[in-house]
């Protein structure tokens, strides 16, 4: 057992369990001045707690709910994504995304103490525990896979299975019984359906969907609640278009859970849709989604900084302007919701009823921003879009991409809409777009914010912020690495015929790509032939491939699109070569 609480603060009134901490009264307390980004809450309601789990800082902030402020910070990890708590509330599960952690804590009063770590993969981005609390699952964003935890000695959990997945997941929700675990795609529409006894999945789905980022359950189980947009990618992004929200649509679908156990149904048809926003006042990037126990909808509306409160039995929702970027949202006591600013490093408190603010709490002192840290609030921000539709974040999810076509003018036309690119490792990718058309990244971005999302034009300083975020991000791992699954032997041979297949002339180590355009036997809609080509770093992490998407697979997109170069491989070779492709 490990006593690794970390650095931490406390309030007046607490027992206090280590004798060289002091109490302090409140206006005596010091926090850390630094960036915390509040990713996940959890209340403690017996005791009058919420509970943070901070993304940029890897602590765990203590607010007294009755004092409406912060009472005690905890540095338990390196980079935390969520948090829950066992029954009884005396252990808590984090995960700690950065290290690829599952933490143990031990909570006494308002006192955080770490009794063990378990490495549990890559990118681990939530947690979720079964009804009978003997098992949790993890969702492993870069790995694919969820990992199943033992629970039968809580304090010192045990890796029980891996299951992967043919998507990476983020956000996860029991069914009424809790034996089905929903499981749902990070970036694109997919849903997979697992029976958390035998560790299997039961049935997958693919929604007319991307960026869902908030799942719940009807209060008689009956129906699933997705928030997420909807991209449509034969709209140009043209004034009108996007000012009617032609191009990118925000919505909750109502599924029936009956249909998502079904292998061969239509999620699309066994539902319905309610369209969030309208022209001239859009709910750019619907967050994280709740019900409360009268049957209100409450659901953040990231881009925009609000909160949207529905009425009893009712799709007439009273929107909140609430902090930056609201993420994750919590129910109170006595019919309030907490909402974490993840942007704003701030928490607000809500009455259902009323939609009014009841408190705004901050959860420390700041640092002055840095120019990526203010780019990252211009990236999460609908608002630089017309009407407040969609943020860059909405088609290059958290930088990567939702793997959809776009007809936003990227290649000087419109009639053919291109594939969405990531944007992780984009500062050495240049020049950027499909054509090439942009030597520097700022003129891309501006491109994107005056065109694509008809916004009005960034200042030169906004333009640099932005750059110098997407300057921050890094090329995913490899699926196979992530997984730990690599052959290293068939990927060395694998390269070998990269190099000798002259892969290597176009997709040039270290970024796997060039600074030319080439004709590669593709022609798009209006006949353009001329392509910059796409790194292949983090390949296996993308769901199409090729200008237009056309290509589900890696494979695919040599077999059937295989240009002079690639023909007439062996199969041998061929695997070989996939296998070093995807372990870019």
């Amino acid at each position: 057992m490990q006593d690794t609480h970390g650095t931490f603060r406390f309030g007046c009134g607490l027992l206090l369990l280590a004798t060289s901490l002091r109490c302090a009264d409140a206006d005596e307390m010091q926090l850390p001045t630094r960036l915390r980004r509040p990713t996940a809450l959890l209340v403690i309601e017996k005791d009058g707690l919420l509970l943070t789990a901070n993304r940029r800082s890897g602590s765990i902030s203590v607010v007294d709910v009755r004092r409406k402020a912060v009472m005690a910070e905890f540095d338990v990890g390196q980079g935390l994504a969520d948090v829950v708590a066992l029954p009884g509330e005396k252990l808590l599960l984090a995960v700690d995304e950065k290290a690829g952690q599952l933490i143990v804590l031990n909570r006494e009063g308002a006192r955080l103490d770490v009794v063990e770590r378990l490495d549990v993969g890559v990118s681990p981005v939530s947690v979720c525990i079964t009804p009978d609390a003997r098992a949790a699952c993890v969702a492993n964003l870069w790995a694919r896979r969820l990992t199943f935890v033992s629970l039968s000695e809580p304090a010192a959990p045990t890796i029980d299975s891996v299951l992967d997945l043919p998507f990476a997941p983020r956000e996860q929700q029991l069914l009424a019984d809790g034996r089905q675990l929903v499981a749902a795609d990070a970036f694109g529409g997919k849903l997979a359906v697992i029976d958390c006894r035998e560790r299997r999945i039961v049935a997958t789905h693919e929604l007319p969907a991307h960026n869902l980022r908030g799942l719940a359950l009807s209060p008689d189980g009956g129906r699933l609640l997705v928030a997420h947009q909807l991209l449509n990618p034969l709209s140009t992004t043209d004034g009108e278009s996007v000012h009617w929200g032609g191009v990118m649509k925000n919505l909750l679908h109502l599924v029936d859970t009956t249909a998502i156990l079904q292998t061969d149904a239509d999620l699309d048809t066994a539902g319905s849709r309610y369209y969030l926003g309208y022209p001239d006042r859009a709910a750019g990037d619907p967050g994280d989604l709740l019900i409360a126990a009268d049957g209100r909808r409450v659901v953040a509306f990231s881009g925009v900084g609000e909160v949207a409160i529905s009425d009893v039995g009712a799709n007439y929702f009273r929107r909140v302007p609430v902090g930056r970027r609201p993420t994750a949202l919590a129910l109170g006591s006595n019919d309030t919701v907490w909402v974490a600013n993840q942007l704003s490093d701030t928490v607000t408190q809500l009455d259902l009823k009323s939609a009014k603010i009841l408190a705004e709490v901050s959860l420390g002192p700041q640092p002055q921003l840095t120019a990526s840290d203010r780019g990252e609030l211009l990236f999460y921000d609908a608002t630089l879009s017309r009407d407040g539709w969609y943020s860059c974040h909405a088609c290059h999810t958290d930088g990567h991409t939702n793997s959809l076509a776009s007809d936003n003018f990227g290649d000087e036309t419109y009639g053919a809409p291109k594939l969405t690119p990531t944007l992780l490792g984009v500062a050495e990718t240049g020049p950027w777009a499909w054509n090439g058309g942009a030597s520097t990244l700022p003129d891309q971005i501006r491109k994107s914010i005056e065109i694509t999302m008809q916004g009005e034009s960034p200042s030169p300083q906004q333009v640099d912020d932005l750059a110098a975020y997407l300057a921050t991000l890094a090329a995913p791992p490899s699926v196979t690495d992530a997984r730990g699954e690599r052959d290293a032997s068939a990927a060395r041979r694998g390269q070998e015929v990269f190099a000798r297949q002259g892969c290597i002339d176009c997709h040039t180590a270290t970024a796997f790509t060039t600074q030319a355009t080439y004709d590669v036997g593709l022609a798009d809609e209006l006949g353009a032939r001329q392509f910059n080509p796409p790194s292949l770093r983090g390949a296996s992490q993308r769901e199409r491939f090729l200008h237009d998407g056309r290509s589900r697979t890696l494979r695919e997109a040599i077999e059937v699109h295989q240009t002079n170069a690639l023909q007439d491989l062996d199969k041998e070779s061929l695997a070989d070569l996939l296998e070093y492709l995807g372990g870019l």
